[in-house]
């Protein structure tokens, strides 16, 4: 039940952390991912988030057209189970709070 302490960093033979140590947990270390073409020394250019949120969008329209929408009918018989369940409970809930009301006001007197 104590608490644990984390692995140390790697550090280099010189005793300072160096991006050697994370080789391949740092994207733009030596034998991580290598920086896309066009990207600036900050992270990847704008090129390449247009070029990621169009892609994003063909998937999202790829998905949608997978998704099977529910019929006019299905809706709207939904709707109406719905309607009648709010009103079924909401005159169940009013007939129970009149009922306390009641009970509690003799009582008080």
């Amino acid at each position: 039940m104590g608490v644990r302490i984390p692995p140390r960093l790697p550090l280099s033979a010189g005793g300072s952390l160096t991006l050697r140590g994370l080789k391949g947990l740092c994207p733009f270390s030596p034998g991580g991912r290598q920086r896309p073409e066009g990207a600036s020394e900050g992270g990847p250019g704008m090129h390449e988030y247009w070029e990621r949120g169009i892609r994003y969008l063909r998937e999202v329209r790829t998905e949608m057209d997978k998704v099977s929408w529910p019929q006019k009918k299905e809706i709207i018989g939904s709707t109406l189970v719905v309607i009648v369940s709010v009103f079924l409970v909401s005159f169940f809930l009013g007939l129970v709070d009149l009922g306390l009301q009641k009970l509690v006001g003799l009582f008080l007197r």
